[in-house]
């Protein structure tokens, strides 16, 4: 179940699913550069406060680190191109970057990261399902590299329910599409940056 410092060793490719699913004393974890997958509610429920996926990780399948209320800082590899259901949702960190890589997150992705004030949003992305942000009440910064001509529809709620004077930053010359995209469209603060 893990220790407050866990080590996984170089060579490891895989951690299973719900390999540390409940382990409340599982503080700090150090992963290998060798691992290329995290399965299915793997660290739900546990006590991490930090963590840095490695770069061979393409995917954060559902509910990785559901309800990880510690966790306060989380980095994201460029190679990251799935975030599933539910994988961030209920976490502690205040800031997170999806990276340019990533192109699908999934429904309630990162939904009730109660602290949660500023967004990255990666130019890569495709696809923002259901409730995505939903109830991240204090989020007050997205900032949204995706351009213009890859701007997509969103479900109204995507951001529902955030605080009401979150802003919203898009790339330069890009404005106006976002302010005629639904979804997008319902910031009152809209600035290029």
């Amino acid at each position: 179940a893990g220790s407050n410092n866990t080590v996984i060793p170089d060579g490891v490719e895989r951690i299973a699913q719900e390999a540390f699913g409940g382990a409340m004393r599982l503080k700090h974890l150090v992963l290998p550069g060798s691992l290329k997958e995290i399965g299915e509610s793997a660290f739900t429920h546990s006590g991490i406060e930090e963590i840095d996926i490695p770069k061979g990780v393409t995917r954060l399948e559902r509910y990785t680190f559901q309800y990880c209320e510690n966790l306060q800082r989380i980095t994201l590899p460029e190679s990251l191109t799935t975030i599933g259901l539910g994988a961030l949702s209920h976490c502690a960190f205040k800031e997170v970057v999806v990276p340019d890589g990533v192109t699908h997150l999934g429904d309630y992705a990162m939904d009730c990261c109660e602290r949660l004030e500023t967004l990255t949003i990666g130019r890569g992305i495709r696809h923002i399902g259901y409730a995505a942000f939903e109830n991240c009440k204090r989020l007050k910064r997205v900032v949204s590299r995706i351009p213009a001509d890859s701007l997509f529809v969103i479900d109204n709620s995507v951001f529902n329910n955030i605080a009401e004077d979150c802003v919203l930053y898009v790339p330069r010359g890009a404005k106006k599409v976002y302010e005629q995209t639904f979804g997008w469209n319902r910031f009152d603060g809209i600035k290029e940056y």
